[in-house]
This record gives C-alpha cells, sequence and structure tokens, in this order.
C-alpha cells in the first residue's frame, strides 16, 4: 500500500506536465475600429525575436503552451496583426506600406492570486524599403488568477491573447503609426 501511495505521489508531477498549442488569436472590436478610422492597406513582413526572448513555449502552472503555426511566439504576432488587418478588410501584401517585427519581450506568469503577462516588440514600418516609423511597444497586464492550477493555467493562456490585443492596441493608436501609415499608402 504504501509503495503504491509513493509511486502515485512520484507520478504527480509528470502528470501535471501538459504541453498545448497557444489558442487561435481572435482579433479585438477597439483594434477593428482602430484599423477602420485608418482607412489604409498594409502588407505584413517577417517577424522574428531578439536573442535570448523565450520564442517557442510559455510555463503556465506545468502547463507548456507552445507558439504559433510553427511553434514562435513571433508567428503568433505576425498572425495576429494579419488577422486584425483582415478583419477591418486592410491586409493587402501587395501595399507599399509593410510593417515587420522583432520580439523584445514575451513572458507569462499565473501566480496564486495575481497573473501576469508582459510582451513586447520592435515594429518596423517600411514604404519601398525605406523606413518610415520604428517603435519599441511593451504591454503588460495583469489579472487576477487562482490557487487552482487549472483556473489559473486556462486564464493565463486567455490573458496571453488578451496582452498581444492590448499591445497590437498600442500599436494602431500610436499618433507617430497613425501619420507614417497615413503618408505611406493611399486610402481603400
Amino acid at each position: 500500500m504504501i509503495r503504491w501511495l509513493c509511486v502515485g505521489v512520484m507520478a504527480l508531477p509528470l502528470a501535471a506536465c501538459v504541453s498545448t498549442p497557444a489558442p487561435q488569436y481572435q482579433p479585438s472590436i477597439d483594434n477593428t475600429e482602430l484599423l477602420l478610422q485608418l482607412n489604409r492597406r498594409l502588407a505584413v513582413g517577417e517577424f522574428g525575436a531578439a536573442a535570448g526572448v523565450e520564442n517557442h513555449a510559455l510555463s503556465a502552472r506545468g502547463v507548456q503552451i507552445r507558439g504559433g503555426s510553427d511553434g514562435t511566439y513571433a508567428t503568433f504576432i505576425h498572425d495576429a496583426v494579419v488577422s486584425e488587418l483582415q478583419r477591418a478588410g486592410s491586409y493587402d501584401q501587395s501595399a507599399s506600406a509593410q510593417l515587420t517585427a522583432t520580439l523584445t519581450r514575451n513572458t507569462l506568469n499565473a501566480g496564486v492570486a495575481t497573473g501576469s503577462a508582459s510582451v513586447g516588440a520592435d515594429f518596423t514600418l517600411e514604404r519601398n524599403g525605406e523606413v518610415i516609423y520604428r517603435q519599441s511597444l511593451v504591454e503588460d497586464h495583469r489579472w487576477d488568477s487562482s490557487f487552482a492550477g487549472i483556473v489559473a493555467s486556462s486564464a493565463a493562456i486567455d490573458n496571453y491573447g488578451a496582452t498581444v490585443q492590448l499591445l497590437l492596441k498600442k500599436l494602431f493608436s500610436d499618433p507617430a503609426f497613425i501619420a507614417a501609415l497615413a503618408s505611406a499608402a493611399p486610402a481603400h
């Protein structure tokens, strides 16, 4: 009996180590409204990650959350931008203005009382190969968490997407980005 109890206790950490892909990004209404007001088309180029930035898996209470479609968070952010632009009818891979980015910060914490995420990127907007906008943006987001691991990890996964939405809202509402995009492409 004691032997089986010991085996069961030793197996608990193994049961807690689960790997799951990041959920599909959901565009936000706020971002759609901002992009509709901009009324400009935009192409999306390469997104990468700076050295030392976690780009493949984040952990939330023993749950490993893998990045986007290719397993990276740079691709997750890239695909989030494309989703936002598509929803607003602003995505055009042949547009003269192209957005690229480098992931500079990527953390997730499913704490007992409070969860947090921090996502940052260096965004660059180019028109015909000329840089017309470059800005480093960071979004730090907090939410109520839970003592229960499954509840906390689920909340962390949901709020990671919300953090990316808020980061993109910072980009789309940045006056310098708006001015650069307005000068870069005709209205659609």
